[in-house]
């Protein structure tokens, strides 16, 4: 291993086809590290239709800027490019269809690799498909007989005008 720095768990991971599984269910995390020159992490999730990701990544030993680009599994074609100099941070995306999308994560200063560069890999959703309803005038209405799955974070306001935390 080059300058005394061992792979991550999750390599090798470093093309779209070596991409390892994350399920963005809540908020998962990953470590992960740049372990050699010119490392990259791949990572692959099934979208939901209308579900927001958000992916983010935190340096945890140096000063590391990233690169997130998110790409269509379909046409392997990159929708989303930023990085966490743009001042547009954390990546925040809506899937628009249900499919398979890949995420590469990579150092912005392609140089910088081996010591000091492990990092938090975080991706969450916004899995309440009933989004937006975080006020009265977008209030869902729930019937005794169908009670909808909700997010008991984000303050959902039901038909009643009060804002309720449903668990």
């Amino acid at each position: 291993d080059d300058n005394g720095f061992c792979p991550d768990i999750y390599e090798e991971d470093d093309t779209l086809d070596q991409a390892k599984v994350i399920i963005p269910r809540g908020m998962v995390s990953q470590r992960h590290n740049f372990h050699d020159l010119g490392d990259e992490d791949w990572i692959r999730f099934d979208g939901i239709s209308e579900v927001t990701y958000v992916i983010e990544a935190h340096s945890l030993e140096g000063d590391i800027n990233f690169i997130f680009d998110l790409y269509d599994a379909e046409t392997e074609t990159l929708l989303v490019s930023q990085d966490t100099t743009s001042g547009r941070y954390p990546l925040e995306w809506l899937s628009p269809d249900e499919g398979v999308y890949y995420v590469r994560i990579r150092s912005y200063d392609a140089e910088m690799y081996g010591r000091d560069t492990a990092y938090e890999l975080l991706m969450y959703s916004f899995p309440d498909i009933y989004e937006q309803d975080d006020s009265m005038d977008q209030a869902v209405v729930i019937t005794p007989d169908h009670i909808p799955p909700l997010d008991s974070d984000d303050g959902n306001w039901t038909g009643s005008g009060e804002s309720q935390n449903i668990y």
